[in-house]
């Protein structure tokens, strides 16, 4: 290890699903070189997933990876960055999600879980702090996102858990399957909810108790104190807090790069896009709001349906990931 390298909880851990088998070697291996989250999980999975095999193996490598300023006070310090071979292409496979997950992975003293293996039954993968323990959760294979994040909890003990897990499409193997954190976060990009499926993994559920150092706090606190203005002050900001992501609906609609219907189509009837504009969401169905590790424009709304098919849904509102 060349130095100290601070804002890193300085562990990378391994897992083997088939064997059992959890170890962990130092960050300070790779950040000389790459900027964490997705540069470390990609730089491992370059050297240790061989083009020849198949994102179904049980070789193929799931790797979460934290951003170098999550578990800081940086403001929008809050995602992770989840990396495999893609189910979707056969090629590499990167998505990111936010949340409480990555700050509290670090504050376990891990920057990056690598995943291997498959496991025999139905396991989730318990880190607390220095203890990492495979679970079996046969109890909860089959059951819903939020169904699983009240199982563990309630298990644990621990309504604070951080949970990162997936649905049934997950366990069933669906090539555009996410993985969702905090119940609304999805990393859903590129099938990895299928690789988490394929290895019998049903969720990572996290508790941490350290913390993380910077080099020298008082010129950060400085340098962070002038970014929380640059990050708040702007229109977009503003907007994005008081409407949520839903705000920046109308002007990418009108140029053609609101995709809907999977991506079929870029472009709404603005009578059609009028019936779920963000004034409507906030009107009828706002009941509160929702910020993230370190973030100080709380856009992630939630709202409660009262009425229709819906009726007693509470749920995160549409946000972009």
């Amino acid at each position: 290890m060349v130095g100290r390298h601070y804002s890193f909880a300085g562990k990378i851990l391994y897992i083997n699903l088939t064997s059992g088998r959890v170890f962990t070697e130092p960050t300070a291996k790779y950040a000389e070189k790459f900027l964490g989250g997705r540069g470390i999980d990609n730089w491992i999975l370059y050297k240790q997933v061989k083009p020849w095999m198949s994102p179904w193996e049980p070789a193929n490598r799931l790797i979460f990876g934290t951003g170098v300023l999550v578990g800081t006070l940086a403001p929008c310090a809050a995602r992770h960055s989840v990396d495999a071979k893609s189910p979707m292409t056969g090629g590499v496979g990167s998505s990111n999600s936010c949340g409480h997950f990555s700050s509290e992975l670090k504050f376990a003293g891990y920057d990056h879980i690598v995943l291997t293996g498959k496991a025999r039954k139905p396991v989730y993968l318990w880190i607390d702090d220095n203890q990492v323990q495979i679970v079996d959760a046969s109890h909860i294979w089959g059951k819903t996102v939020g169904e699983t994040v009240d199982v563990i909890r309630e298990e644990r003990g621990d309504e604070d858990i951080q949970i990162s897990c997936i649905g049934p499409a997950g366990e069933n193997l669906v090539r555009c399957a996410c993985i969702m954190t905090n119940r609304g976060r999805a990393a859903g990009r590129c099938g990895l909810g299928a690789v988490m499926g394929t290895k019998n993994l049903k969720a990572i559920a996290v508790r941490g108790t350290g913390l993380i150092e910077v080099a020298h706090p008082d010129r950060f606190i400085e340098v962070v104190d002038k970014a929380w203005e640059k990050v708040t002050e702007p229109e977009s900001a503003k907007n994005r807090k008081n409407w949520g992501t839903l705000w920046a609906g109308r002007p990418l609609n009108n140029v053609g790069l609101f995709p809907f219907k999977n991506f079929q189509d870029d472009y709404m009837d603005p009578k059609d896009f009028d019936k779920i504009s963000p004034e409507i969401y906030k009107e009828k169905y706002e009941v509160g709001r929702i910020g993230y590790s370190s973030c100080p424009i709380s856009c992630s709304h939630t709202y409660h349906i009262e009425n229709g098919p819906y009726d007693g849904l509470t749920c995160e509102g549409i946000e972009s990931n």
